[in-house]
C-alpha cells in the first residue's frame, strides 16, 4: 500500500546527490578552490544550519556541508509520516481492529509496520551511497554517510512508533515525533555553534542527529556511533511495544484535552472549522 510513497521518497532523496556534487564540481572545479572554500566554511551561521564542516577541503566535505543535515531532517520526517500513516492513521479508520479480528498477534501489525519503514531507511541510506560513488567519491566516505542516514531514520522510526502509542490522533502523534525532531536539532545546532575548532560541544552527544553526525563521513570515517542509533532504535520500538500492552486498540495514554462547551461563530464556518483542525499544523 505504500510502494509509490516509498518510491517517490527515494527518487527524490537519492537523487539530490549526483546534483549537488555536479554543481559543486562546477563551482569548486581545483583544489585550491576547494581549499579556499575550506577557509571561510567554518562560520555560526553554517555550524548552526548543517552542521560543523570538516573535510571541507574535499567534493565529499562539501557535499556534507550541502546537503547532509536535508537528508537526514528528510528522511526522518518521511519515516514519522508513513510510521504513523500505517500506525496510529490505521486505529482511527478500523483498519488495525478489523484485521485483529482476525487470526493475527496484537503486535503483528505494529511490528510489521516498523520493520517495513526500517528498511525503507536502509534501501534510501543505500542508494544514497550508490550515488555518491558514481560520482567518483570515496567508496567508504559514501557508505558511511548513507549509513548514517539512515542511523537517523532508525531513531525516529522508533520516536514515531512511541508517540502513536502516546497520542489517540495521527495528527497528534506526527505533531510529538516533529516535536521531537525540532529539539534534536535545537541541540545539535546548539552543540555545533559552541564547538572548539570542528569538534563539537560534548551536548552533541544528546541528540541523535549528533550520533550520526560524529561519524564524519569522508573524514575520520567512524562507525561506532551508529551504534548508539541502532540500539536507541530497538530501546524505543521495545518501549512502544510495552506501552500497546498496556493500552486499548485505539486509545492513546496522554489524556485528551476537553474543547470549550460551545463552537464560537468563525469555528462553525467551513473556512474557520478547517483553521482550527490545522492551527497546530499550521
Amino acid at each position: 500500500r505504500n510502494w509509490l510513497r516509498m518510491l517517490i521518497w527515494l527518487i527524490v532523496l537519492a537523487g539530490k546527490i549526483p546534483v549537488v556534487v555536479d554543481s559543486q564540481r562546477e563551482l569548486f572545479p581545483t583544489q585550491a578552490a576547494r581549499d579556499a572554500y575550506a577557509s571561510v566554511a567554518n562560520t555560526p551561521a553554517i555550524a548552526a544550519l548543517t552542521g560543523l564542516p570538516y573535510a571541507a577541503g574535499t567534493l565529499g566535505g562539501i557535499l556534507n556541508i550541502k546537503l547532509w543535515m536535508t537528508m537526514a531532517i528528510a528522511l526522518s520526517f518521511a519515516v514519522i509520516f508513513l510510521v504513523t500513516r500505517n500506525g496510529r492513521a490505521e486505529e482511527e479508520n478500523g483498519r488495525t481492529e478489523l484485521l485483529r479480528a482476525g487470526v493475527l498477534g496484537r503486535h503483528a501489525y505494529s511490528l510489521a509496520n516498523w520493520l517495513v519503514f526500517s528498511g525503507f531507511a536502509v534501501v534510501v541510506g543505500a542508494a544514497s551511497a550508490g550515488a555518491a560513488v558514481s560520482q567518483g567519491l570515496p567508496g567508504d566516505g559514501a557508505l558511511l554517510m548513507g549509513a548514517s542516514f539512515t542511523g537517523v531514520a532508525l531513531v525516529f522510526v522508533g520516536i514515531a512508533a512511541v508517540t502513536g502509542q502516546l497520542a489517540r490522533t495521527s495528527r497528534g502523534a506526527n505533531a510529538l515525533a516533529s516535536i521531537v525532531l525540532a529539539v534534536a536539532y535545537l541541540i545539535r545546532a546548539g552543540a555545533d555553534v559552541g564547538a572548539e575548532g570542528d569538534r563539537a560541544n560534548w551536548s552533541t552527544w544528546l541528540s541523535p542527529i549528533g550520533w550520526a553526525q560524529q561519524t564524519r563521513s569522508y573524514g575520520e570515517n567512524l562507525w561506532w556511533p551508529l551504534l548508539l542509533c541502532l540500539v536507541a532504535a530497538l530501546v524505543l520500538c521495545g518501549i512502544a511495544l510495552a506501552l500497546e500492552r498496556r493500552r486499548d486498540l485505539g486509545a492513546g495514554l496522554l489524556p485528551e484535552r476537553v474543547g470549550p462547551r460551545e463552537a464560537s461563530a468563525i469555528v462553525r464556518t467551513q473556512v474557520g472549522l478547517n483553521l482550527r483542525l490545522q492551527r497546530g499544523s499550521i
